[in-house]
């Protein structure tokens, strides 16, 4: 990054000035260390992007100006792509976020994750685009600072993540932090990146979700991400043997429910036990896993899932049984098939005939 900020500082001396303005005017608000991740982070969302390599296998970043040809596999990426921008626009979009970075949200976000390291994404920053369907979406009228909710989210990554709380606070212990340590490498995966998309027209790797292309489902905001994480971690907290002194105290603090019900398989309604759950955290077997996490209406449905998108609402911890019985269904299909099934099932048994014969 320091190479991406000499560059632009070189070429445009007013990026420079209101970068210096930026570090005087947080300088009483963050460290040195803090300012740094604020102004490097208003740098990567002003002038870079992360597209997928041409051989779809992981991303890299790019400038913004720079055209990509297309291929096969994935679309060009031109001035006539929606999230496209001239190096002056960036420039532009950078002087817009210097004014909007010392809005106490953003600052609040800073401190609470630079120290820590527990970023969900490289030079994270609770700024988002409003609406990703604009003809050109890398614009300053197009961006907002995130609302309260994202906050919240990492307010709840930090609080379980963090060796050290304010004072009278209780932190988990090292085994619990290791266990939620390894949750959150999953969690900031399946929240924040796009699936291995390894067939149709735009295929993807762990692309930032509000970079993908235009037409891709996978798509979402930022702060749709960040109800994702907010989502999975509350879950976490309800499921059976979770730390009760830390589940009160994160109820306490407004960071989650206390009356919430939501430590269930969505498919098989069976009550998730934190101990299994850290026993398969802390002895990973790569390809087996019986905690997943997925759509309740999966994104490749169409139509009403697609329309229901990666939010927080549509995602949940999903059981092996769980995952193995919905496949590509929606919740409200897989149930009705459990149904017809057990229905078909009982009618035979009553007549006296053995229904796997």
């Amino acid at each position: 990054m320091a190479r991406v900020r000499g560059h632009v500082t070189n070429s445009n001396d007013v990026v420079g000035q209101r970068l210096q303005q930026l570090a005087k005017t947080t300088a009483a608000s963050l460290s040195a260390a803090e300012g740094r991740w604020l102004a490097d982070g208003l740098i990567r969302f002003a002038f870079l992007i992360e597209p997928v390599n041409s051989e779809v296998t992981s991303t890299k970043f790019s400038a913004r100006w720079t055209p990509k040809p297309g291929g096969t596999t994935f679309a060009a990426f031109n001035a006539q792509d929606a999230r496209f921008a001239s190096f002056d626009e960036c420039c532009a979009m950078l002087d817009y976020l210097v004014d909007l970075a010392s809005d106490d949200d953003v600052l609040d976000i800073v401190r609470l994750v630079a120290p820590s390291g527990n970023s969900a994404v490289p030079y994270e920053l609770p700024i988002d685009y409003q609406d990703l369907d604009r003809p050109r979406v890398h614009a300053p009228d197009n961006i907002v600072v995130m609302p309260k909710e994202v906050k919240m989210a990492v307010r709840l990554r930090t609080a379980l993540l963090r060796r050290e709380l304010d004072s009278g606070k209780q932190s988990l212990g090292d085994r619990d932090r290791a266990v939620l340590a390894h949750a959150f490498t999953k969690i900031k995966t399946k929240a924040y990146l796009t699936d291995r998309a390894q067939t149709g027209i735009n295929k993807t790797n762990r692309e930032k979700r509000w970079e993908v292309v235009p037409l891709g489902v996978q798509r979402a905001t930022r702060r749709a991400c960040a109800s994702v994480e907010h989502r999975l971690w509350t879950q976490i907290c309800c499921f059976a043997g979770f730390p009760k002194v830390m589940a009160e105290q994160l109820a306490a603090d407004g960071l989650i429910d206390p009356s919430a019900t939501t430590g269930l398989c969505p498919v098989t309604l069976e009550q998730f036990d934190y101990e299994a759950f850290a026993a398969e955290c802390l002895t990973r077997v790569q390809g087996h896993s019986a905690h997943h996490v997925g759509h309740l209406h999966p994104l490749k449905a169409g139509g009403a899932a697609e329309a229901i998108g990666h939010v927080g609402e549509n995602v949940s911890w999903v059981s092996a049984d769980g995952n193995r019985i919905q496949g590509t269904w929606s919740i409200e299909e897989t149930v009705h098939k459990i149904i017809e099934i057990s229905r078909r099932h009982q009618e035979q048994l009553a007549v006296g005939a053995d229904p796997v014969r």
